[in-house]
């Protein structure tokens, strides 16, 4: 064993002399690569990182000691035993990603859990899983599931796992890696019972045989195996990293030249001669191998160079405990203190040296190509590689306090201070024009002259020409000078813009609409529009006399712009207090109003610049440089953007993460259900894109709730109250600021179950009761119009009948007194006075009569019901009327009826006399009356000449009166008549009870 470790420091000394591997901190592969850190306070349940996995949905999955963490790349969502039923133990030791899309998580103590469509299941000692502590998970390439343990090697077979090792020949071990071999061996890093660390490859029948028992002491967690793409393993063993070419992997012979350490002492710059513990491994796609130690942060090993990074320049720590290459080529490392995202950036911010920040104010790069800066404490500072460092002029004290600085055709600096003037160099020589001050900036004219914007107002240098408020300017504060193609000088000012064309400022005309506005920036394109930036009102153009604006409303950034410049491709890049964008010409120009036809590029963290606050209160603060590379004043340094290396927008996949309601998440799969008390809720939903996550914005809208698309912006959360049972559908819309076509879609069907009282059922039921008391009332209503129809015709038929029986008849009456009465007055005078004084008589009982049939008022004389007195009555009033013959005969002293009994018995009874008396000539009428407990019985008969009896339509209305008053007793009416042998009309009253127990006012008689 000791000949192969001499064998290998030799072939590590002749790899280091003769490919010169060489430490380059910083180099120029570390200066394209930028990180973000997240820690605890950004989200992280704890900052030790164990394990990474990316799922096929895009998801970033993040095991630590607190738990699980899934990451969109814009927010964290933590799982662990308070929240998980599955994960038992919160501390994640391995995460790995299977060909189904399944998520395996190994855990510290609480054996193995399997996440797939948003649920967890877990596996233990039921499942056959007699270990809970899993350190290694993999699935081989005919899709067995392989798994290690502290103590023992699994199989998943169906939903059940099967030890592999302590038994057929394979000891017992503790395994820490699991990986397989080009010719379908599976490889395990482990260690036996006796602490032997080594390679145990098993075939296809589960047969072991130990290979490469390396003494390297150290923590044997620190175990790892990697295949390459070319077939090579790399296995870290210890404080060695051992490379094993893919000719010699499936023998797995240890010979000399076959298995090749590649030692600490090429990569450590710490201490060059000490050892270096891989804990992590990854292969990028350019053939880079990264690696992770213990203690020395991250490695880059291309071709014969290598790169490194560590704490706290890009990483948290040094302490790496995991790696991950995410489908976009984004590093991820999680460290003992946090997880760190490598990239390479298109951005740098530039600060002073150790990384102090520093408050840029301008930047300008002259024709040397230095990049001078200017801070908000009058220094001049200027790049240098990738630090700011303080610089001077010739000629100027470096106390002097400079403002900005100008380089003009003839390659004279114009530098403007704070207090001091301006100063000019040329050929080494300094000329001073202290007249000048608080300058913001300079603008060389087309004839070679120089105009100098101040606080107080424009000036021309040599021509003694100063304008500023008073003399027509819109404000004495100057911001920004431009002149155009056509030799006009635009000044820029706190109160608009303006024109100065020969010397002369001209009206505002369209630009009237900038008045009072701050205008910080003006440009002109390549096209010759003109463009204006102002502090509030968002950006104008100007081309062929008109002026358009654009603002926040259409999609900007900010409506602050404080500088503007030209780049390729047709984009113009802008600076604002909300950060830096860039936004096509075109889009601009074509845009009609709608919001999503001003498609930005926003560029932030995921670029490497980590500077939001731009600054412009002096001009420049924004410059192309002449390699392209745009740069930009900010509150952190000076930012660097190199358009070139910005990276394409890809296709990111957008999910609708959870469903809320009340505080609870309810389930979404295969659709969302909300019970009929949930009509308040919120959809949580998230675009999967790691790498620039603040540019996604988002367009939602609910199916059969909302009217239209609702614009989110980067929100990632849709709320709804007051939702109405019934079936919806919720779809979500996440695009890129930069190209809205680049948008991928999602949809969720959501059911609220009504309430009892909004169920179809009740909703029917209710109809129904409604139609039937609608009917009810209806049928009520018309059965009381019936009534009353029925009630009024009662009425008039009572009238009619009272009137035929006491008004007709009294006039009758009357009539046969006035006709005897004339007869007679010839022949016996004082009878005729007499048959006169009656018929006077008759004709006021008539009109008494008539006024209580009309009241219906009964006779007072009727009171006492008693029917005998009032037939007696009655027939004595006729006899003496009709000088006819009238007898009654009553068969009892008296018979007491009701009230209503004895008015119609009694009216009967007249209209019988009365026909008998008028139509039939009677000379003698007879009226009987007869009672016992269960009637009445009145007969009324005549001698007269009678008459056929006819019950159609043809009868005489005194017979129907007389049988309607028969049937409102309930009586019964007959009339027995022959022509020559007179008439007779019998009512028949039952009576109910007995009649010697009725009062006067029952329904019924007493007789004495």
């Amino acid at each position: 064993m000791s000949s192969l470790q001499a064998t290998s420091l030799r072939i590590v000394s002749r790899f280091v002399l003769a490919h010169g591997l060489l430490f380059l901190a910083l180099s120029a592969v570390a200066q394209s690569i930028g990180s973000r850190i997240w820690q605890m306070q950004n989200g992280l349940p704890q900052n030790t990182v164990q394990a990474l996995a990316q799922t096929p949905d895009g998801y970033l999955w993040i095991g630590t000691t607190g738990g699980l963490v899934r990451f969109d790349g814009f927010e964290f969502r933590s799982f662990g035993h308070t929240n998980t039923l599955a994960l038992t133990e919160d501390s994640i030791l391995q995460l790995y990603v299977t060909r189904d899309g399944a998520l395996w998580i190994g855990t510290e103590g609480g054996g193995l859990v399997r996440y797939s469509e948003g649920l967890f299941q877990r596996y233990g000692e039921r499942e056959g899983l007699s270990n809970g502590f899993v350190r290694a998970i993999f699935e081989d390439s005919r899709s067995q599931l392989w798994i290690g343990t502290d103590r023992g090697l699994f199989i998943l077979h169906r939903s059940r796992f099967e030890r592999v090792d302590d038994r057929s020949g394979v000891p017992s071990i503790n395994v820490y890696s699991i990986t397989e071999s080009p010719q379908d061996r599976i490889l395990i890093g482990c260690t036996d019972a006796a602490n032997t660390v080594g390679l145990l490859a098993l075939d296809a029948s589960h047969h072991g045989t130990w290979h490469l028992p390396l003494h390297v002491g150290g923590d044997r967690r620190a175990w790892l195996m990697h295949r390459s793409r070319d077939g090579s393993l790399w296995i870290g063993a210890g404080r060695n990293l051992w490379h094993w070419p893919a000719r010699y992997t499936g023998d797995l012979q240890a010979r000399e030249g076959i298995v090749r350490p590649l030692a600490s002492t090429a990569i450590s710059n710490k201490d060059p001669d000490g050892p270096l513990t891989v804990t992590a491994l990854q292969e990028d796609s350019e053939g880079g191998l990264w690696l992770g130690t213990s203690n020395d942060g991250v490695f880059r090993v291309v071709a014969h160079s290598i790169t490194h990074f560590d704490a706290p320049n890009v990483l948290p720590d040094n302490n790496v405990l995991s790696l991950l290459l995410d489908s976009r080529g984004g590093l991820w490392v999680g460290t003992a203190n946090g997880l760190a995202r490598l990239s390479k950036n298109a951005g740098r911010v530039v600060m002073a040296a150790h990384n102090t920040p520093v408050n840029v104010k301008t930047v300008y790069q002259d024709s040397d190509g230095a990049v001078w800066v200017t801070t908000t404490g009058d220094q001049l500072m200027q790049v240098q590689g990738n630090v700011l460092a303080p610089a001077a002029l010739p000629g100027i004290p470096r106390r002097l306090g400079v403002r900005t600085i100008f380089e003009d055709r003839e390659h004279r600096k114009w530098v403007g201070t704070v207090g001091q003037g301006v100063f000019v160099l040329s050929a080494g020589r300094v000329h001073r024009y202290p007249e000048l001050d608080l300058v913001r900036a300079f603008c060389e004219a087309p004839d070679g002259s120089m105009w100098v914007g101040m606080d107080s107002g424009l000036s021309q240098i040599g021509r003694s020409n100063h304008l500023n408020a008073g003399s027509g300017l819109l404000s004495d504060s100057v911001r920004a000078l431009l002149f155009d193609w056509t030799g006009d000088l635009w000044v820029g000012t706190d109160g608009g813009v303006v024109r100065i064309h020969d010397g002369r400022i001209m009206p505002l005309g369209v630009f009237e609409a900038l008045r009072e506005q701050k205008v910080y920036a003006i440009i002109q394109d390549k096209e010759g529009v003109m463009w204006f930036g102002s502090r509030g009102s968002g950006l104008w153009s100007f081309h062929g006399g008109d002026l358009r604006h654009y603002s926040s409303a259409q999609g900007l950034l900010s409506d602050n712009i404080l500088g503007i410049v030209e780049g390729k491709e047709d984009r113009l890049w802008i600076s604002s207090s909300e950060g830096i964008f860039s936004v096509r010409r075109k889009d601009l120009l074509q845009n009609e109003g709608d919001v999503s036809r001003i498609p930005i590029r926003v560029f932030g963290v995921s670029e490497g610049i980590n500077a939001s606050q731009m600054n412009a209160s002096v001009q420049p603060s924004i410059w192309r440089a002449a390699s392209g590379a745009i740069w930009f004043a900010s509150g952190n340094g000076a930012v660097r953007l190199q358009p070139r290396d910005v990276t394409e927008p890809a296709p990111f996949p957008v999910v609708i993460d959870h469903l809320e309601s009340e505080g609870k998440e309810l389930p979404i799969h295969p659709r969302a259900i909300l019970s009929r008390d949930q009509q308040n809720f919120e959809i949580h939903y998230a675009a999967i894109n790691l790498s620039s996550p603040e540019r996604v914005r988002f367009r939602y809208r609910l199916d059969g709730f909302d009217h239209a698309w609702i614009d989110a912006g980067d929100r990632r959360t849709a709320f709804y109250t007051n939702v109405p049972p019934g079936e919806y559908r919720f779809r979500v819309i996440a695009y890129d600021s930069d190209q809205p076509a680049l948008a991928a879609t999602t949809e969720m069907a959501i059911t609220r179950a009504p309430a009892w009282y909004q169920t179809r059922w009740f909703i029917l039921a209710c109809i129904l009761f409604l139609i039937v008391i609608v009917l009810l009332l209806y049928r009520q209503r018309v059965e009381r119009i019936h009534r009353q129809f029925a009630a009024v015709l009662e009425e008039r038929g009572r009238l009619a009948r009272e009137l035929h029986d006491t008004v007709i008849q009294g006039c009758v009456g009357v009539s046969t007194l006035l006709e005897a009465a004339a007869s007679t007055q010839e022949s016996s005078p004082a009878v005729s006075h007499q048959v006169l004084a009656r018929a006077r008589y008759q004709i006021h009982e008539t009109i008494e009569e008539a006024r209580r049939s009309v009241w219906n008022l009964r006779h007072q004389d009727f009171t006492h019901n008693d029917l005998v007195v009032s037939l007696l009555e009655l027939t004595e009033h006729m006899s003496h009327d009709a000088l006819v013959k009238l007898t009654c005969e009553c068969e009892s002293k008296r018979v007491v009826v009701d009230e209503r009994s004895h008015h119609e018995i009694l009216q009967i009874a007249r209209e019988a006399a009365s026909n008998a008396l008028q139509h039939a000539h009677a000379s003698m009428v007879t009226l009987h009356l007869s009672a016992n407990e269960r009637s009445i019985a009145l007969s009324v008969a005549d001698d007269g000449c009678g008459f056929v009896p006819d019950t159609g339509d043809n009868m005489h209305y005194g017979l129907i009166g007389m049988e309607e008053r028969a049937h409102r007793i309930g009586g019964t009416l007959t009339t027995t008549s022959t022509p020559g042998e007179g008439t007779c009309v019998s009512v028949l009253v039952p009576l109910p009870g007995k009649p010697s127990a009725m009062s006067a006012r029952s329904k019924g008689v007493r007789e004495e």
